[in-house]
């Protein structure tokens, strides 16, 4: 494996799921719950070399990938990433430069900085290491927030490390690498429908009894607003319980207010919306919208499909949850059973009443905990940053190929109540597989900082999510209704 098989992983991360079969997904962050409410300025540890105190975020052994490098804020500091030991780095610089774009071969738009991704810093830009990895900084805030993510590889002596410079071959496969996160969407071949969803009933905008794959599901309405009611449903291979059910707008990021944007899978237009996960089946498929209203609901619509049998036995799921939540709790946002590959989650997070501190919610971490280990393999450090932004997103809202922010509302934008925001984040080469379980919790708001601030189980808060995810088996087991309190 080298960095070319990487990068044609990025560039189509379901594509292949066989690539996802033998490889284990974790996220070390600057997270150490043993050091109170804060999660910022923890490191694997410090050493001094030439004059100067490095802070070591990473050191892992290989081999493996880094798929994913994010901090918040735009402090400066120098940037060292060193692979299987070696007495040169792959890669000096600075922060500012590295997320700005400025060192080749690490450009946009597989980095963002603070301004474009409002508060946080990202890079998406795989390294792959056949011995280790060591990444470190030396800087002199007393906020350094920080994540890595990082595949863990089988071993094997055909993994080479990242080279730098690229050669030609990986600069024309790097080009095109960022062309397709820039690739506007494409209606050549569609065929539109036109249907009128009569009151209360269910309707059916695709059927089959064949093998194929769904690559692309459009709709468009002269008003988006009554679409907001209806929900969608889909089947594979003759299940009884739908794969997908999920409020039509939430599966394309909009479920708070209309927005356009674009990313890799879910872009909304002035009054088209588009999703394009590929959703294969082997045994039959179909697609409903069931339409609550007492009203009809005129739409066109267009479902691009492909007739071949799938070469996965993952099918597509998509599901939508709603709660009031009371502040500081835990709670599942998806909890599946079998094999599996998590892939995304959008949420339209509402702060109720008249709280204390305007988007405090954001504040709550996520956790992962793959193939019932006791210990989670994943560790963030705030729900903003889970969606690659930080600092309560205050750049304002934005959007790009893999997360964005939607809607952003509190006092600052003259909105009332304070603290509703809309956010979306799609895994690539940082999706979750499992084998046998995975569960996905996350903090209201984080219960540590509650207490001190004396709001936990007082202020409460609205939550809406939708998670995506393939699994090998059925959909019927996902996310518990009940939320879990961190005292009991």
């Amino acid at each position: 494996m080298d960095t070319a098989r990487m990068w044609s992983a990025l560039a189509e991360p379901l594509a292949s799921f066989d690539f996802w079969a033998n490889v284990r997904s974790e996220m070390v962050s600057s997270l150490n719950q043993k050091m109170g409410p804060r999660d910022c300025n923890y490191f694997l540890r410090t050493e001094s070399e030439g004059g100067k105190e490095w802070k070591v975020l990473v050191d892992e052994a290989g081999p493996g990938c880094i798929t994913r490098f994010w901090t918040a804020g735009d402090f400066d500091g120098e940037l060292e990433i060193i692979l299987d030991g070696a007495k040169q780095p792959l890669l000096r610089t600075t922060l500012s430069r590295f997320f700005a774009g400025e060192e080749d071969p690490f450009r946009k738009p597989l980095v963002s900085d603070h301004r474009e991704s409002s508060g946080g810093r990202v890079s998406y830009w795989p390294i792959l290491y056949a011995k280790s990895c060591k990444i470190r900084v030396s800087c002199q805030t007393d906020s350094l927030y920080w994540q890595v993510n990082h595949l863990k590889l089988p071993p094997h002596p055909e993994v080479r490390s990242s080279k730098l410079p690229l050669s030609e071959e990986e600069r024309a496969m790097a080009a095109s690498l960022r062309n397709e996160w820039d690739r506007k969407p494409d209606s050549e071949g569609l065929v539109f429908d036109r249907l009128t969803l009569p009151p209360r009933e269910e309707s059916v905008l695709f059927l089959t009894e064949g093998p194929g794959v769904v690559r692309e599901l459009i709709v468009e309405a002269e008003r988006l607003e009554p679409l907001r009611s209806l929900v969608l449903k889909a089947y594979w291979d003759g299940a009884d319980e739908p794969a997908i059910d999920v409020p039509l707008l939430h599966l394309f990021c909009q479920g708070s207010k209309d927005r356009p944007f674009q990313s890799l899978y879910a872009v909304r237009t002035a009054r088209t919306l588009r999703f394009a996960m590929p959703m294969p089946f082997a045994a039959g498929g179909s697609l409903r919208l069931y339409n609550p209203l007492k009203t009809e609901v005129p739409l066109r619509f267009a479902v691009r499909t492909e007739v071949a049998a799938p070469h996965t036995n993952y099918r597509f799921h998509c599901k939508y949850r709603r709660q009031v939540i009371p502040y500081g709790t835990l709670y599942p946002l998806l909890h599946v059973k079998g094999e599996g590959l998590f892939v995304g989650m959008n949420q339209v997070m509402k702060q109720l009443g008249a709280p204390k501190h305007m988007h405090f919610h954001q504040e709550g971490n996520e956790y992962m905990y793959v193939d019932q280990y006791a210990t989670a393999n994943w560790l963030g450090t705030g729900t903003e940053d889970y969606y690659n932004c930080g600092y309560y997103y205050r750049e304002g809202e934005t959007s790009s190929a893999a997360h964005g922010c939607l809607d952003l509302q509190d006092d600052r934008h003259g909105s009332r109540p304070a603290g509703l925001v809309s956010a979306y984040r799609f895994h690539l080469l940082d999706a979750v597989p499992f084998r046998t379980s995975l569960l996905l919790a996350q903090e209201a708001g984080c219960p540590k900082k509650g207490v001190i601030a004396n709001v936990n189980g007082k202020e409460w808060l609205d939550y809406q999510w939708t998670c995506y995810w393939y699994q090998s088996t059925s959909a019927e087991r996902s996310a518990s209704s009940e939320a879990l309190r961190l005292s009991e």
